[in-house]
């Protein structure tokens, strides 16, 4: 019987092991900037998460603009320069065990000097934008 008791025991230990193991798979969480961001500032912040020792790469419009090694945290920042108009940001992590994931997401920045003086007009940049 307690033969049969260590073995179970054995066996749960494994597969919560395991589990964890899994859990920790290659992962690259992106929590700032949100999707479809409209900004009137000239910077956006650029935040996340990944796996201890991963090295990350900031792209804003295909353009590299940043390198980055995930310390112990696994919390990476930093902040890029936006363009007037659309601008896509692209964090594409590269983890220890070699394989790659990418997340995009697109900021507006509308040009703070614009005079929008009704809700009309904020919503026509809004499509202006979006349909480019």
């Amino acid at each position: 019987m307690k033969s049969l008791i260590r073995i179970t025991a054995v066996a749960i230990l494994i597969t919560v092991f395991l589990l964890s193991f899994a859990a920790a798979k290659d992962t690259l969480v992106l929590n700032q900037p949100g999707e479809n961001t409209i900004t009137i500032r000239d910077f956006t912040v650029v935040s996340g998460e990944a796996l201890a020792d991963t090295s990350v790469i900031v792209l804003v419009n295909g353009e590299k603009k940043e390198s980055i090694e995930v310390g112990a945290s696994g919390l990476f920042v930093t902040r890029v320069d936006l363009k007037t108009g659309k601008n896509v940001i692209t964090v594409k992590a590269v983890f220890p065990s070699g394989e790659t994931k990418a997340i995009s997401r697109i900021v507006y920045r509308i040009d703070s000097s614009m005079k929008l003086e009704s809700i009309d007009s904020i919503i026509q940049v809004l499509k202006l934008l979006i349909l480019k």
